[in-house]
């Protein structure tokens, strides 16, 4: 199985156990998924895995788009800091637009099983760390 397969089964898997649950909180941590790294590669991820699971969630009765939390964690000052700084904050801007969260200069202090620690002290209850 490609990794890319394994990253979009444990995507369903997640929006399958968020859509299962009673508890609010649960349902948050299923539905939160982290990306580190805000390059080339961590930014495809996040808007293509963003997309995928805004249109898997129509199968999940409970759940909706509203539900869905992508944040994408970076230690630069920028995204895409390959390309450039005029670049980068198209990209950043079209990220926040379709509703990314993105937290730039900031690092992952802290993971465990269903949390993600970052650097700013924030907490996020998340299953899923890429």
């Amino acid at each position: 199985m490609t990794a890319a397969i394994a990253l979009r089964d444990h995507v369903i898997r997640q929006l399958n156990l968020a859509d299962a649950t009673d508890d609010a909180a649960e349902r948050r941590a299923r539905a939160t998924f982290v990306v580190v790294g805000a390059g080339y590669t961590g930014v495809e991820a996040a808007a293509q895995l963003q997309l995928f699971s805004q249109r898997a969630v129509r199968r999940f009765p409970r759940l909706r788009r509203s539900d869905l939390r992508w944040v994408l964690v970076d230690v630069a000052d920028q995204v895409l800091s390959e390309i450039g700084p005029f670049l980068g904050r198209r990209a950043l801007a079209v990220c926040r637009r379709r509703g990314m969260q993105v937290r730039l200069q900031t690092t992952v202090e802290e993971v465990t099983q269903d949390a993600v620690r970052l650097s700013d002290g924030e907490t996020l209850r998340s299953y899923t760390l890429i």
